[in-house]
Order: structure tokens, then sequence, then C-alpha cells
């Protein structure tokens, strides 16, 4: 009993619905025939990337907000630890004129998924029940794939000189950008609002009803 128990913590992959990684992909290929057919995002205007820029803060706000919410209302572990990469989240997002500052927030990100991960190892089995929610687990891997894609997209890794598998790539990068990371802001807040909100005890599992 302890075993099968056990193994079900471990294999919560198996909940994930993993066509929803298909979307940050088709986002990149929306808005690269996007920008080559319609012109749309192309550098030398950059009103298209800059708006979408623009509106990342505001997105990553609303995730962090209900996230918060969704910790209040629940007490799970897991939304507390998600609530806190939120707000690295917003923090990069946010257009600082100091350059220290803008260096320690983007640095900031990836020690917040770090603590984030070995938050997650050590107090599994309390996050354990909540991983267990289909949709809202699936919403946070989906969103995390686009977030790394959108990052690959900004290292130049599809341009000419590597992959070379979108044409003009250096003319619409930004735009591409911008297009998957706005995808990634999307799914996440769709994450913080589906799912079980049903209260959990102090160790995380589901309040038994009276």
């Amino acid at each position: 009993m302890v075993k099968d128990q056990a193994t079900s913590q471990l294999r919560w992959d198996k909940q994930i619905n993993w066509w929803l990684l298909l979307i940050a992909p088709v986002v990149l290929a929306g808005a690269t025939i996007a920008a080559n057919l319609l012109e749309f995002g192309r550098s030398e205007s950059g009103e298209s990337a800059d708006w979408l820029e623009i509106f990342a803060p505001y997105l990553a706000a609303v995730g962090l907000a209900v996230y918060a919410v969704r910790a209040i209302v629940t007490r799970k572990p897991l939304f507390l630890m998600l609530t806190f990469l939120s707000a690295a989240m917003l923090l990069r997002e946010i257009d600082w004129t100091n350059w220290t500052v803008i260096v320690w927030t983007h640095r900031g990100i990836y020690t917040a998924f770090v603590v984030v991960a070995v938050s997650m190892v050590i107090w599994r089995a309390k996050i354990a029940d909540t991983l267990k929610d289909r949709w809202f687990i699936s919403l946070v891997v989906a969103s995390i794939w686009a977030f790394v894609l959108s990052q690959l997209v900004a290292r130049g890794v599809f341009d000419e000189k590597r992959l070379a598998v979108i044409p003009n790539e250096d003319e619409i990068h930004l735009f591409l950008e911008e297009a998957v990371e706005t995808a990634g802001h999307i799914l996440w807040i769709a994450g913080a609002v589906i799912g079980s909100w049903r209260r959990g005890n102090r160790k995380g599992k589901p309040a038994e009803s009276a």
C-alpha cells in the first residue's frame, strides 16, 4: 500500500496533458508566418513587439495576484512556492532604469526557479496531492516550456547562424520572443485559475469534510 502511494506520487507526470506543450511552438510558428507574410512585428517598425513587451508586466502582475489569492484560500504549499516564483517573474518584467537592478532581476528568476525546484523536492510529500490536479499542473508545465522556448529564441538558437529554421529571424527576433513569452504568461495565469481551489490542511492535503 505504501509502495503504491509512493509510486503514485512519483508518477505525477502521468497526470499531465502533454498536448498543451504544442501551444508554444504553434504560437512561434504563427508569429513567424504573420511576421514574414504580413510583415507583422518586423524590427523596422517594432510596434507589435514593443506593445507585447509593455503588456508583459501587467500579465505577470495578474499571475502573481491570482496565485497569492489561491495560496491564501487553499493553504497549499505549492501555491505559495508559485506565488514566490510569480513575484520573481514580475520583477523581471518591470522596465527598470537602473542597470544593476535589471541584471539582478534577470538573474533572480533563475535563482527563484532553483529555490522552488529544491523546495518541491524537500516538501514533495506535502505537494503530492496538488500535483495530481491534472489541468493545473498541465498548464504550469506548458507555461514553463513556453518561457524556455522564448529564451531559446532570445538567445538566437533559431537564427541563420545556428539552427536556421526561421526565415528572416534577425528582423523579427524581438517579436517572436515576446509572442511566445506572452503565451507563457497567459498559460501561467490559466494555471493559477483552473483546477481545484479546495482548502488544504497544514500538510497541504485537502481538508476533510465534516
